[in-house]
């Protein structure tokens, strides 16, 4: 039988912790997501547990993997799984939440018809995007088969914020904390070992060890117990190298070599194929022995090696002298074919300050700059900084890791290795804190920080390209003068300086403070007229594709947005991009919206909340489902804020409180808000700004409100003067000029305004053209009106707008039969539901909600059960006919 420091196959573990593996592998089984935690110092026997839950684990699919220390690539943990993820994607790895979907789609692949084990030993070590991706998975997981297993030192809560939400989520979490063996632990292992001790002799043991089941067999492994009962003390825990050292001056010189060789590769898997050319004989017998001795293991497919346990590797790399150190990592340098490892190796390898290497390190990090790698990029650049001989540069490249650590979300690295030092006083340093506080939000604060930094005298241009642009970003979010941001953000960029670190910064920056200054047309005339087709746009100007549909919001182009937005984020789907964030999903949301794709629209929105909270958008959502009083709840904080804070006819404000007021149909709130909102489009229309195409359209409606309507013809002819002309504007603006004649009370002059909008082909927001039927209707005798009110019914059924599907049942008589019921749906059914609706497949319905097939299939069958329908062509016609009696859950 193999050897191990962990006891071999001895199973020492209490009733109560059999009882809780099997506690979470009958909840996996019963499909219920769950996620195991074992905590534990080192050697407390983490591992051993883990593979005792592993063998525990019948009937399931075991996918394990282990976070290595000093490895700090993205998804590594995913990799060791089969994971298919893209590789040098541009901009890095690909965000958490895809990586959870092909990690979704590898298990539909390998277990679909099996419950599965996801094994992770070592968390602690493990990369981030790995354990976000997790917790995309688990929070998302239901129904599904799914068991995550991970084994972690104390001291995890401080990392990976997702992990942490995870842990106190709805799912099962079950934890086990390992302290060490027991008094009753040891002399079970003493006797599965078949050696004697006495009672007294192993309370002396568990005392001395605190029962660490590493320390102990490695005790029992070099000492008789005879011989330990006999002695007066013990040898030391903290000796447990020399433990290893003891066991290792045992070894042949072949296995002795061959041991080193894989302590100092590192503490991943080593490729037999590699280990046999670096060895200077076979070096098979050596493996078997290094294994019998429990200090080598073996992986059969592929063929790879390793040492057994960090602790192991550790005392055995220390222990190699340092010269034969240093020359194994040359030689495993020369047979390594990936760059950054080389440069590791070499790394390692260096004995004093090597400035060609830290060249090379330095322009290594700038490559994985440019892919915003930022985890790796701060690791080279820190060993760039240890072997540069300058003291100046020595430190600037120092700076530049830490600032790379802030861009990943890891200020504890930055405040432990400026405490104390002149970082205060340290322009760089004090740029890298910066990006810590505008992270969270510390707005104020950077202004002053940075205002500081640009007053320095002789401040390098990198230094002050960076503060100009974050300064700028800070004042944008604490309402400054947009001739003020203009003036610090143009200095900046007329330094001439394009820094992977803040161009994202800068972009945003440069196209939201164009917003301030510049009307919506001209604007549009700033960008790049190269940009063709989205779907022709090369990949690495994803950006600016980004950029251009927030301005063809701003000019009323919302195809155009659609377009563009929907080419961005099937590029992050597919892994041709990177660093999404809730934006992009939010904004492509919005515009669906207002074209009428309302199920999309949820989605996107749904998953744009999930990225990055935002606190206007889902008030659409509210809006349509007509949750007013969740609505008005969800507003009142906004309202104060946004009319403060707000660039003048640049903001949704106007538009969500016209939409609430219209949605409800209470004439006294839509003369309340008419009125609230005059002075400001008075202000709007005399000042010099030129407002957004959207908010014309709602500040036209508000005016009439108001009674105000040469405001509103005034709004109904900038619309057709705006450049480019947006498609809807004609249509609106002829509504517009017949709101204000009916108010006037010229019905007859109203009439024959509204006929060219119902007409206009271009009109291509299906909302506001249900409401051009309805105030038509309102226009003309009741024989005329009926077909305008079941045109507009038949439209705000197809969108999905239960208020108005409401008023106008009533205008028309057809109140909802009292016998129909109604189905309360959750968001993630009502999601499933619609999609079922439009034809998708289970694979296609999985894939655009970011779930498993089981997961469909679950929310489909909650469904089933709620409306009494057996199957998905029941569900999906009942769902055509009435969608209003599918109502979601109120807050």
């Amino acid at each position: 039988m193999t050897r191990g420091f962990l006891g071999g196959d001895v199973r020492l573990w209490h009733e109560d912790v059999r009882r809780r593996l099997d506690e979470a592998l009958t909840s996996a089984r019963s499909g219920r997501s769950t996620v195991m935690l074992i905590e534990g110092e080192p050697g407390s026997g983490k591992t051993t547990l883990l593979d005792e839950l592993a063998e525990r684990a019948d009937g399931f699919r075991v996918l394990a993997a282990e976070g290595l220390p000093g490895e700090c690539f993205a998804y590594s943990v995913l990799l060791q799984w089969g994971v298919d993820l893209p590789h040098d994607s541009p901009g890095g790895p690909i965000a958490p939440f895809l990586a959870a979907q092909r990690l979704r789609e590898h298990l539909n692949r390998v277990a679909f018809d099996r419950p599965v084990l996801l094994r992770v030993d070592d968390l602690q070590w493990a990369d981030d995007e790995s354990i976000s991706a997790l917790s995309w998975l688990v929070g998302r997981a239901t129904d599904d088969q799914l068991l995550v297993a991970v084994g972690a030192r104390p001291g995890l809560r401080g990392a990976a914020p997702r992990w942490q939400r995870l842990r106190t989520g709805s799912g099962l979490f079950v934890r086990i904390e390992l302290s060490g063996l027991s008094i009753d632990q040891i002399e079970t292992l003493l006797t599965a070992r078949g050696q004697k001790l006495s009672r007294d002799a192993a309370v002396a043991l568990h005392r001395h060890t605190d029962g660490n089941p590493l320390y102990v067999t490695a005790l029992l492994d070099e000492h008789d117990p005879a011989d330990l009962a006999a002695r007066q003390s013990l040898p030391a825990p903290a000796a447990f190298a020399a433990t290893v050292a003891q066991r290792t001056a045992r070894l042949s010189e072949p296995a002795l070599a061959l041991l080193r060789l894989c302590a100092v590769w590192g503490a991943d898997w080593h490729s037999l194929r590699d280990v046999a050319g670096l060895s200077t004989a076979d070096p098979s017998e050596a493996i078997e022995v290094l294994v019998e001795q429990g200090l080598l293991a073996v992986r059969s497919e592929p063929g790879a090696v390793r040492v057994t346990h960090a602790l192991v590797r550790a005392a055995v790399y220390e222990q190699t002298p340092l010269a034969l150190r240093r020359d194994l990592h040359h030689q495993i340098a020369k047979v390594l074919t990936d760059r950054g490892e080389v440069l590791g190796q070499r790394l390692a390898a260096s004995s004093s300050y090597d400035d060609q290497l830290a060249g090379d390190l330095d322009a290594y990090a700038q490559s994985l700059r440019r892919r915003r790698a930022w985890q790796r990029s701060a690791r080279y650049l820190r060993g760039a900084s240890d072997l540069t001989t300058d003291p100046g540069h020595r430190r600037r490249r120092l700076l530049e890791s830490l600032m790379d650590h802030a861009l990943s979300s890891d200020p504890a690295v930055v405040h432990a290795e400026l405490a104390g030092s002149d970082g205060a006083d340290d322009p760089a340093a004090l740029v890298v804190l910066a990006v810590i506080r505008l992270a969270a939000h510390q707005f104020e604060e950077v202004e002053g920080m940075l205002g500081r930094v640009l007053h320095t005298p002789g401040l390098d241009n990198l230094t002050a390209h960076r503060a100009g642009v974050l300064l700028a970003f800070a004042m944008l979010r604490t309402s400054r003068p947009a001739s003020e941001v203009h003036e610090v953000l143009g200095a900046a960029e007329d330094l001439g300086i394009n820094d992977p670190c803040v161009f994202y910064h800068a972009r945003l920056v440069r196209t939201m403070a164009d917003h301030l200054r510049m009307s919506p047309a001209q604007q549009w005339r700033t960008l790049d007229p190269a940009l063709s087709d989205a779907a022709a746009v090369p990949v690495e100007a994803s950006y600016e594709l980004a950029r251009r549909a927030i301005v063809a919001v701003r000019a009323g182009l919302f195809d155009i947005a659609r377009s563009d937005l929907q080419e961005v984020m099937r590029r992050f789907r597919g892994g041709e991009l990177t660093g999404a964030d809730g934006r992009i999903p939010l904004g492509l949301g919005f515009v669906q919206w207002l074209l009428g794709d309302w199920t999309n629209a949820r989605i996107s929105m749904h998953l744009g909340m999930e990225l990055d909270p935002d606190p206007v958008y889902p008030l659409y959502l509210l809006l349509g489902d007509g949750r007013f009083d969740e609505m008005d709840r969800a507003m009142a904080p906004l309202v104060e804020q946004m009319r403060q804070g707000r660039a003048a006819g640049d903001s949704n404000l106007t538009h969500l409180m016209v939409l609430r007021a219209h949605a409800e149909g209470d004439r006294d709130r839509m003369r309340g808000v008419g009125r609230a909102e005059l002075p400001s489009i008075e202000a709007v229309l005399a000042g010099s700004y030129r407002p957004t195409a959207l908010w014309l359209l709602s500040a036209g409606v508000a005016a009439t409100w108001a009674g105000a309507t040469h405001h509103t013809r005034t709004c109904a002819e900038e619309l057709v003067r705006l450049d480019p002309l947006p498609a809807w504007a004609p249509a609106c603006a002829s509504w517009l000029r017949a709101l204000a004649s009916e108010q006037e009370g010229d019905v007859p002059g109203a009439v024959r305004a509204m006929e060219p909008a119902l007409r206009d082909p271009g009109m291509n927001l299906p909302l506001f053209r249900a409401h051009m039927h309805v105030d038509q209707a309102r226009m003309v005798s009741p024989d005329r009106a009926r077909p305008l009110l079941q045109e507009a019914l038949a439209a705000y059924r197809r969108l999905g707008a239960t208020p108005y599907v409401h008023q106008i049942r009533q205008r028309l008589a057809e109140p909802v039969p009292v016998a129909a019921p109604a189905f309360v749906v959750t968001d993630r059914e009502r999601d499933v539901l619609s999609l079922t609706v439009s034809g998708m497949s289970y694979a296609q319905i999985a894939d655009e909600l970011f779930i498993t097939r089981k997961t469909v299939g679950y929310h489909l069958s909650n469904l089933y059960a709620k409306v009494g329908v057996t199957g998905r062509h029941e569900l999906a016609d009942l769902a055509r006919r009435q969608p209003e009696l599918f109502r979601p859950v109120p807050a």
